[in-house]
């Protein structure tokens, strides 16, 4: 926030709410490096997302889900078998991270509990770090998030269909069930047309 304003000229403590105002969109947009999804912070970069301004999204979605202020339609909701297998663990690692790497990540993403966290998923379990990484980033925000949400809609006796999608497409990653492929599929985007596997697929309803 600090480098933000800085960027902006906006650095008198009086004045920084009023200065940041002023600013245009553009200049907004563009003070801080545009940032992507991935594993590992980027100082200095800005990913810019949906926030909660009290107004079109008055709270935090969890709390708003828990508090069954939500709109009570049958839902469904999952992921891919290795969300985490693509750009976002490449983006920070990426030839993949070493074993050393890997433990240090998870002390500075999961702190008091990265030890925890470790012992569920030693990096010598898998077939290399990047893989231990693949299925701790798949399990902690997809997973777990995904089956919280479904507990939620539940407890409201909102019909929750939750799945799990393993569908390899070789022409698009080998062995790897990676982030969004799923949504292409139910929506009839075949990557192989003269496959007939996938046009079953994505000609369900």
């Amino acid at each position: 926030g600090e480098l933000f304003a800085t960027r902006l000229g906006c650095v008198a403590p009086a004045d920084i709410a009023s200065c940041l105002r002023m600013q245009t969109r553009e200049q907004v947009l563009t003070a801080l490096t545009t940032g992507s999804q991935q594993v590992v912070e980027q100082p200095g970069r800005a990913l810019w997302q949906p926030v909660v301004d009290g107004v079109t999204i008055p709270s935090q979605p969890r709390d708003l889900f828990a508090a069954g202020a939500f709109a009570h339609v049958p839902t469904i909701i999952g992921a891919t078998r290795d969300e985490a297998a693509g750009a976002f663990i490449t983006r920070s690692f990426p030839t993949g991270p070493s074993a050393a790497a890997y433990e240090a990540w998870i002390q500075s993403e999961f702190a008091g509990d990265a030890n925890a966290v470790l012992a569920q998923y030693p990096s010598s379990d898998f077939a290399s770090p990047f893989h231990a990484m693949s299925r701790l980033v798949t399990d902690a925000q997809f997973v777990c998030e995904n089956r919280r949400l479904a507990r939620y809609l539940s407890d409201a006796h909102v019909p929750a269909y939750l799945f799990s999608y393993d569908y390899v497409i070789p022409d698009l990653s080998v062995d790897r069930v990676i982030h969004g492929v799923e949504s292409n599929i139910v929506f009839g985007n075949n990557y192989n047309a003269g496959d007939p596997a996938y046009h079953a697929i994505g000609d369900m309803d």
